[in-house]
């Protein structure tokens, strides 16, 4: 069977194709099939492909291929498989994962003033069982990615994206937790374990530009974001991204001063203040009451309005998800 390791596309497909070989004693499917767990609880026949708690307490999984659904004992979070059908990971975990959907507890599994010595990922790892046995439903995982500080940034200070600590760039190939296989195996522990794990996805911003471009732009007072407190003129704003230690790999696409809205740094005067680019606007779907648009935050501001910029995004997060596995995501700003 395809391992995650091997991409999404295979992955999904090899699920598919082991979820449809493990329902074929469900006549029909699991559409008015009831299944029944080893210690006898029993569904009831709903019918529904989401998560679902029948009275007896027994789970409802829904299947990758989108057709059955794999009814699991909530007693039994930890791999226990369905007595119809055996099916177990990657099912099994998420029976814990629908547990904790009604009365979970997610442990922040990070600070910000955790050292910076690229351990964290397999200290997590070696902890998830104590997590598990001790009450934890779920494990909120730091930025995995690479920050403009290397291998001493917490995450927030997003760089590339695709790099979870594969590529020598920032001054390391690994991040402030680890490398990206020491990530992925975290990822795997905490399911084996019965637990979620939740990722920290940053979008709105971009720091650490490889170079600068020529941009025209208006200064923008700070507390009040749709003040202009300069006329436009040319500025060095730092928002070429063309991450030279990855290259193509993952992603061809190259981020410029088009992506953005603005940026609060001109290199050629060594100003620090808010500067919006011609042509572009905030977003307006954000809070108005402070600084009149908080749309801008730091670094260069991700111009969301752009389809380019939304479909790589989107294919970023199919290619982050498809390859990590993770069961959530909490976005930050």
């Amino acid at each position: 069977m395809a391992s995650r390791r091997e991409g999404s596309h295979g992955y999904v497909s090899s699920r598919i194709a082991s979820c449809r070989s493990a329902c074929a004693g469900h006549a029909g499917g699991y559409r008015g099939v009831a299944c029944v767990c080893p210690c006898r609880g029993r569904t009831s026949r709903d019918g529904l492909g989401d998560w679902r708690w029948a009275a007896s307490g027994v789970v409802a999984l829904p299947c990758l291929a989108g057709a059955r659904a794999h009814w699991l004992c909530a007693r039994h979070p930890r791999g226990h498989s369905c007595g119809s059908c055996g099916l177990r990971t990657p099912h099994a975990h998420r029976v814990g994962a629908a547990a904790a959907l009604m009365n979970g507890t997610m442990l922040q599994g990070f600070s910000w003033y955790l050292d910076a010595d690229g351990g964290h990922w397999r200290r997590l790892a070696e902890d998830a069982q104590l997590f598990a046995d001790n009450g934890i439903t779920a494990v909120w995982l730091p930025p995995a990615y690479k920050g403009m500080a290397g291998a001493n940034d917490v995450g927030y200070g997003v760089y590339d994206t695709y790099d979870l600590g594969e590529f020598d760039q920032k001054g390391s190939v690994r991040t402030k937790y680890g490398t990206r296989e020491e990530y992925l195996a975290a990822i795997d522990a905490i399911h084996a374990a019965g637990m979620q794990a939740v990722a920290d996805v940053v979008l709105d911003h971009r720091m650490g530009a490889d170079g600068t471009e020529r941009v025209r732009a208006t200064e923008v007072a700070s507390y009040n974001r749709e003040q202009p407190v300069s006329a436009p003129r040319d500025i060095a704003a730092w928002t070429r991204f063309d991450f030279p230690g990855r290259g193509d790999k993952y992603s061809a696409f190259k981020w410029n001063w088009t992506c953005f809205h603005g940026v609060d740094y001109d290199e050629t005067t060594h100003a620090n203040a808010i500067y919006l680019f011609d042509g572009k606007h905030w977003s307006e779907q954000v809070d108005h009451r402070d600084n009149g648009n908080y749309d801008y935050l730091m670094g260069a501001d991700v111009d969301l309005d752009d389809p380019r910029v939304r479909a790589q995004l989107a294919t970023w997060g199919a290619w982050y998800l498809g390859l990590t596995g993770v069961d959530g995501v909490r976005l930050d700003a």
